[in-house]
């Protein structure tokens, strides 16, 4: 049975990522400067895979860095809910270096983009516990943006709080319309009740 493309690929991948650390485990300790730590040698081996080995060869240049930073934005955060813009301005710092960083080994966007979104994480939760904490007023005309793709990210915690406010209340709402239909459709499908004796 021939192997497909995408096999040879994934085993060419495979074949480089151990060669990559038996490298290292074999020439580590010779030379002037201090062995690679063993994450360097990872993300060395996955950077050769894609650039040489993988299915689909990507370069690394700033080109791959800006697809992989828009990717991962919205990845972390899709919705636009959690990071303020100051974390986008912060991780946009990046944008052209994660090809670099591929290069050396290192992971400095992505252990920023983690504990950005961790502490943005922590703090969301401690605010919808405290949104639901309070009834809604439904008697304010508000209006709410559901096409993520055309909100910005909050430029405060102020306003992340006021999106998170009108994200709750919209899911009630829309949460007890469901249970009113579900309701309407019960009654109308329960048999009438007999009047005879």
């Amino acid at each position: 049975m021939a192997a497909t493309p995408l096999k040879l690929g994934s085993y060419a991948g495979l074949a480089v990522a151990l060669f990559g650390l038996a490298s290292y485990r074999f020439y580590g300790g010779q030379g002037a400067q201090d062995p690679p730590s063993k994450e360097q040698v990872l993300v060395g081996s996955m950077a050769q895979g894609l650039s040489q080995a993988h299915y689909q060869p990507q370069r690394l240049d700033d080109n791959f860095s800006r697809r992989v930073y828009e990717l991962a934005l919205k990845r972390l955060d899709y919705r636009r809910k959690f990071l303020l813009q100051a974390d986008v301005a912060q991780l946009a710092k990046y944008q052209l270096d994660i090809d670099d960083e591929t290069k050396r080994g290192t992971r400095e966007f992505l252990d920023l983009s983690t504990r950005l979104m961790a502490e943005r994480t922590q703090q969301v939760q401690a605010l919808v516990h405290e949104l639901l904490a309070q009834p809604f007023t439904f008697d304010a005309d508000e209006t709410i943006q559901t096409d993520y793709e055309k909100t910005a990210f909050p430029a405060s915690v102020a306003e992340r709080r006021e999106q998170w406010r009108k994200q709750l209340k919209y899911e009630t709402l829309a949460r007890v319309a469901e249970l009113l239909d579900e309701q309407d459709k019960r009654h109308a499908r329960a048999p009438l009740a007999s009047l005879r004796h």
